[in-house]
């Protein structure tokens, strides 16, 4: 996806501002994933449903809720040109956003090794876990 311009004229304390602009996007990734949570609570549906029920209505909120809680905290991820990299960026030393910036492909290529063998699972899954933990309490 191409990266969001934020037009920064407007705003009054530019590093906080630009921190909770690029937060927006995981925080509305986590918030849907709390409305189908909360959904599934309403409409009485209990853990043990949504893994192994006939219906598929919780198995859709539950798919929905774990795609959009990896897709936030995979847009936290310092990967370069995400919400993650320009948060890191915006709250470090210049001199450092500097190299960062001109080794972004090797952080580029390191980030996706990373995900591709399975490094970042257990922060994925124990994300998940924890919202599977928080929802079965709701119940």
């Amino acid at each position: 996806a191409k990266p969001l311009h934020i037009d920064t004229r407007y705003f009054k304390k530019l590093r906080q501002d630009i921190n909770i602009a690029e937060l927006a996007g995981p925080a509305t990734n986590f918030f849907i994933a709390i409305a189908c949570g909360i959904i599934s609570v309403a409409l009485g549906y209990r853990i043990e449903m949504m893994w192994a029920g006939q219906d598929p209505v919780p198995r859709l909120l539950l798919a929905i809720a774990q795609s959009n809680i990896v897709i936030g905290l995979l847009n936290l991820l310092p990967f370069p040109n995400s919400s993650g990299w320009r948060l890191l960026l915006n709250n470090i030393r210049y001199q450092w956003g500097q190299v960062l910036t001109q080794n972004a492909n090797i952080i580029s290529i390191a980030m996706l090794v990373l995900l591709l063998t399975n490094v970042l699972s257990p922060l994925f899954m124990g994300a998940i876990g924890l919202y599977m933990f928080v929802l079965q309490r709701m119940v």
